[in-house]
């Protein structure tokens, strides 16, 4: 395990007192999801994150970290979390590759889309859009997705919170 996915595990393991007040949006979890054997294509395989939505500083905060392959090239990636969109269990997260390595090393400075669904009888799940250059993810790093107009694939292992500060 690598020192950055150590470290935000740990980091979701601490008391969040910024977080207690209800008015804060935040999203956070680890999860592991197969690939399936021949299938080509980018895969996130292992996260673990926490993201927070501050509607009264109007910003999102929090950290990313995922590694797995792009089309069978082992990646790595962690950065700083730009966009928090919730709804009900479900939430969209944008975070540039402040490091990126491997498979999407190119795309260092860029970013990407998760999404991740909180589910309470079945397996939480998951799902992402595929990694943005710079220039893209410049101009959306701060807008994140509707997470209820997304398809969701059931995690392996882990365990995601999503909690909507909604009124």
């Amino acid at each position: 395990m690598t020192r950055a996915l150590l470290a935000a595990i740990v980091l979701l393991a601490l008391p969040a007192t910024a977080l207690a007040d209800a008015r804060f949006e935040r999203a956070s979890g680890a999860g592991k999801q197969s690939v399936p054997p021949g299938t080509e294509g980018f895969f996130l395989t292992q996260i673990a994150f926490s993201a927070r939505n501050d509607p009264l500083a109007k910003e999102a905060g929090g950290y990313f970290v995922g590694r797995g392959s792009l089309a069978g090239m082992p990646f790595a990636q962690q950065g700083r979390v730009t966009c928090l969109h919730v709804e009900g269990n479900q939430a969209s997260i944008r975070y540039r590759f402040d490091r990126a390595s491997g498979g999407t090393a190119a795309f260092e400075g860029g970013g990407i889309q998760i999404f991740v669904q909180d589910n309470e009888v079945r397996p939480d799940a998951s799902s992402f859009d595929p990694p943005e250059s710079r220039a893209v993810f410049d101009a959306r790093a701060k807008t994140c997705d509707d997470p209820r107009l997304r398809t969701y694939d059931p995690i392996d292992s882990g365990n995601f919170v999503v909690r909507d500060g909604s009124p």
